[in-house]
């Protein structure tokens, strides 16, 4: 399972219509295949900000989307595996294919 949130610019607040869906389908994945867990991994563009301050607003996205398959689908903390990247490693060349957060299961 692959879904890929994405958020505006400075943005780590996950209360889109669509993303929210893209999330609950993952939990509903979760809770269908109890025995898989989710990297949940956040990125930020380096258009938007300096090095600390993309450091942190890739952890706030990738900690907002952990917290709603958490707090709001109570899946187990211990089945979601947070990470953030700020801008150091990039999903592609426009500054919009690194606002986002990635989730993916491991098996």
């Amino acid at each position: 399972m692959y879904q890929v949130i994405h958020f505006t610019d400075g943005s780590s607040d996950v209360s889109d219509k669509k993303e929210q869906d893209l999330i609950m389908m993952a939990a509903l994945y979760l809770r269908r295949h109890p025995e898989s867990r989710i990297a949940v991994s956040g990125y930020a563009d380096k258009a938007s900000a300096g090095e600390s301050k993309n450091a942190e607003l890739s952890k706030k996205r990738a900690v907002a989307v952990a917290n709603t398959l958490i707090q709001r689908y109570s899946i187990a903390s211990d089945r979601v595996q947070v990470k953030w990247f700020g801008a150091q490693k990039e999903n592609g060349t426009l500054p919009t294919m690194n606002r986002l957060v990635l989730m993916e299961t491991i098996e």
